[in-house]
């Protein structure tokens, strides 16, 4: 029987900034996933219909410095092909996901809820969601 890799899996909370109580979607994600794959299962657990321009993630915990990976790095910046294994996540350690859409900005709060080691790769998981936002491209220009 072949050996099986075994890798950290996250329990994240991902939830529009101060809305934290009231929407919010619960994903696990493997370490071996890259920061990209876990955008991009973020956009689709709030349905999002296309991807955001660009999105940084940011590490503003103090132990960060706070380090940003982006979707787009500009020189010497680093991206989001890291795995979500390597950069540090531990319980309680809180981050945020910024995304530049062409007319809009969000800002997503992540919050490390657990992390269980060893074991085996899966997919990324939405395991809880509460309430929705809207992404409006129509109702910002007749806000203009």
């Amino acid at each position: 029987m072949p050996k099986q890799n075994l890798c950290e899996r996250f329990t994240l909370k991902v939830y529009p900034a101060g809305m934290s109580r009231d929407v919010y979607r619960v994903l696990e994600v493997s370490g071996e996933d890259t920061l990209k794959q876990f955008a991009e299962a973020v956009f689709a657990a709030y349905d999002l219909q296309e991807i955001p321009y660009a999105y940084e993630f940011i590490m503003d915990d103090p132990e960060y410095d706070y380090e940003t990976y982006q979707s787009h790095p500009e020189r010497g910046r680093k991206g989001v092909r890291n795995k979500l294994g390597s950069v540090g996540l531990l319980k309680g350690t809180t981050f945020s996901l910024s995304c530049e859409f062409d007319l809009d900005y969000w800002e997503l709060r992540i919050r490390v809820q657990k992390v269980q080691e060893d074991m085996p790769y899966g997919p990324v998981a939405v395991v809880k969601t509460k309430g929705a936002v809207s992404y409006d491209e129509e109702a910002f220009w007749d806000d203009m």
